[in-house]
């Protein structure tokens, strides 16, 4: 049988023997090159990636992202602080819940509202005027517009004309009608965007019944009671 002719050592000699990354070997031309200084010239040889220069590449994509993610932390928190900045003027507390029974009784002991046998009160966090009525077992309203009933007085009312960052409005009685009597909120002046929440408490018989209500114009529910 013919033996086969190996065509490239009629062409190119005797092909070079294989040498790891570091080595020597020498070209056709008789220059001699390292292994990674050949396949940079000619691209002859296209040696595999490192692991460390994979490690590099990792590295540098992971700073990438963490660059990104650090740029959107200080938007995020910018914001943020522009938001609290902004709705702070209008009382609105965004770090904390402070629309609170104790911050009602700070507020109402600075406005100096008065106790009785029933006391209905009332805060909210905003510009908007916020009434506070109470309806009697006989059918009488007090409010602003008919501060004093069957013994009971409004005797704080806020937000009219001039503001405070924590308004409060106070309705007692030193003598009351025994029956149902109904309690509610009525926005008068609506000054501000979206709703504004409100907390009641009504105090009777020594003991004490909160409401939260939010109204964006109108009047909330009525809360019934007896004394």
């Amino acid at each position: 049988m013919e033996e086969k002719t190996d065509l490239s050592l009629e062409y190119f000699g005797t092909l070079p023997e294989y040498n790891p990354p570091g080595h020597e070997v020498e070209a056709l031309g008789g220059e001699v090159y390292t292994y990674e200084e050949k396949a940079t010239q000619d691209n002859e040889f296209t040696p595999l990636p490192t692991l460390e220069a994979d490690d590099r590449r990792k590295e540098k994509k992971q700073a990438a992202v963490n660059k990104r993610k650090h740029g959107l932390l200080l938007q995020a928190a910018s914001i943020l602080v522009a938001v609290v900045v902004v709705t702070s003027s209008f009382g609105v507390d965004l770090l904390g819940d402070s629309l609170t029974t104790e911050t009602l009784t700070e507020f109402l002991g600075l406005a100096g509202a008065q106790s009785g046998v029933i006391t209905v009160s009332m805060l909210w966090q905003t510009h908007d005027d916020m009434d506070l009525h109470v309806v009697t077992p006989s059918g009488a309203e007090i409010y602003y517009g008919n501060r004093e009933a069957d013994g009971g007085k409004l005797d704080v009312d806020m937000q009219v004309s001039s503001f405070v960052e924590n308004p409060v409005e106070n309705i007692f009685f030193e003598t009351a009608e025994h029956g149902i009597y109904k309690a509610f909120v009525h926005e008068f002046s609506n000054r501000t965007d979206g709703e504004t929440e409100v907390l009641i408490r009504i105090q009777v018989h020594g003991r004490t019944y909160q409401h939260r209500v939010s109204l964006n114009g109108g009047s909330s529910e009525a809360f019934e009671f007896v004394y």
